[in-house]
């Protein structure tokens, strides 16, 4: 979804509904044929229902107005795919972020897969990047400065044993 299609959405207060991460679990075969399953014929025809995919990790997207409160036939269909393909949902590991920029804001139902309620998040990170049920980023930012200290951590005690970038490392002969 494009930053004007959010901004867009957030003018109009619709309701944003994002489950995150159905993992598939106990899949049989490698990676490439599963890259190559579900690119090929998993995909959301259903008007403002989006599947996105990498490698294992699917999230699907549902930009909700009105009175429609959930994913629809778009999650059914999905699970339903999921069971022809052989590959196992894991609902433990599945969860439910809902981004709501309206003021007044709805009763949310659980959404169910196989007879088990999903949980809802409110922060989530997906592919490395923290998503809040705001859209605001301090979270990711707040994980981002905490790497970056621990590697300024490590590069200072590496200075203070005297390791530096012109010195070779121990066993070169001819310092290269």
């Amino acid at each position: 979804m494009s930053i004007g299609a959010l901004r867009h959405s957030r003018r109009e207060k619709e309701r944003l509904i994002m489950t995150a991460r159905c993992r598939f679990a106990k899949c049989d075969g490698k990676r490439d044929w599963l890259q190559n399953e579900v690119g090929s014929d998993c995909r959301s025809l259903h008007p403002n229902r989006h599947l996105v995919k990498f490698a294992d990790d699917t999230v699907l997207l549902s930009l909700l107005s009105g009175p429609i409160l959930d994913h629809g036939p778009a999650l059914t269909e999905f699970v339903e795919w999921c069971d022809s393909s052989c590959l196992e949902l894991t609902v433990t590991k599945t969860k439910e972020m809902f981004v709501d920029f309206s003021r007044r804001q709805a009763g949310r139902t659980a959404a169910i897969i196989n007879g088990e309620p999903v949980d809802a998040v409110h922060q989530y990170k997906y592919l490395g990047t923290v998503f809040d049920d705001k859209l605001r980023f301090e979270a990711n930012t707040e994980v981002i400065i905490k790497k970056c200290q621990q590697r300024q951590y490590f590069l200072r005690k590496l200075h203070s044993f005297g390791v530096s970038r012109n010195n070779s490392a121990p066993g070169d002969v001819d310092g290269s």
